[in-house]
């Protein structure tokens, strides 16, 4: 599952109802989302609140086209379960972000090599990056610049 759309701390997912993903999220809305860069290896872990939604919902459409989405569900030759936007089996699952902790790498792949190094023959800590968290507080400052 890919992202279909962004907005600040926030995500929208594009997703199959026959999914498991739906029947975990009728049991317990919390989720995890863990996103890397493994060239920098950058990384975001995000704690959140799932909402499903239907395929009534008009941003389908929109977001329908900004991929190769219709892969993701196949035709299934009965005319209704066709991988369009129409498709009954397509719906939404939108995250609010509660909690982000992220990594952000401040050297490069040399930089790396040489606090790795130095750190192991002197004792000290490497330093190769910054890791920050971002509550709740913050969450909603980062809505309110994107509305």
């Amino acid at each position: 599952m890919a992202i279909a759309k962004r907005s600040g701390p926030d995500f929208l997912f594009l997703a199959n109802t026959d999914s498991q993903k739906f029947a975990d999220l009728d049991a317990d809305k919390t989720c995890q989302l863990t996103f890397q860069n493994s060239s920098t290896q950058d990384w975001a872990s995000v704690t959140g609140t799932a909402t499903t939604i239907s395929n009534s919902d008009p941003r389908i459409k929109e977001l329908y086209g900004m991929g190769a989405v219709r892969a993701w569900f196949g035709d299934l030759g009965d005319g209704e379960h066709d991988g369009t936007a129409g498709d009954p089996r397509m719906a939404l699952i939108e995250v609010k972000s509660r909690y982000v902790a992220y990594w952000k790498s401040t050297v490069g792949s040399l930089g790396f090599v040489k606090e790795v190094g130095v750190a192991a023959v002197t004792g000290k800590v490497a330093e190769t990056g910054v890791q920050r968290e971002l509550g709740e507080e913050a969450l909603e400052e980062a809505r309110k610049e994107v509305e």
